[in-house]
């Protein structure tokens, strides 16, 4: 069916799909030779803050809690990864973290204060 301006108008489906044209999709290592990924930084600024630089950082807004009790909670556990990480070896937080092996830890967390018994969720 045409109309004036001669423009085809389909009204049914089609039985097959439309031929494409164009090159084809290019494949993920084709993606990676294009666009590598950027190299992994061993440091940035952040990472070279002092003590106090990073305790300003994340006890203030957006990370500052409304709850002085919790706030000050936070506060302390912080301290307590800051002094954990400065036992460590590297010249920034990132390679002392790195250094630390925290991360293939099930819970990183028991390589900070080993110590404390820590309260776990009830399961129901």
């Amino acid at each position: 069916m045409t109309n004036a301006d001669s423009q085809v108008l389909l009204t049914g489906a089609t039985d097959t799909a439309p031929a494409t044209t164009g090159p084809a999709k290019p494949t993920g290592a084709q993606l990676l030779t294009w666009f590598p990924p950027r190299p992994v930084s061993a440091s940035w600024p952040a990472t070279e803050a002092s003590r106090a630089e990073v305790l300003g950082r994340v006890l203030s807004a957006p990370w500052a809690l409304d709850n002085p009790n919790s706030q000050q909670t936070r506060r302390l556990g912080i301290l307590a990864v800051l002094s954990w990480l400065q036992t460590r070896s590297g010249d920034s937080w990132q390679q002392r973290w790195r250094a630390s092996v925290a991360e293939d830890q099930p819970d990183w967390r028991e390589l900070v204060t080993p110590d404390v018994n820590r309260a776990r969720p009830l399961r129901t």
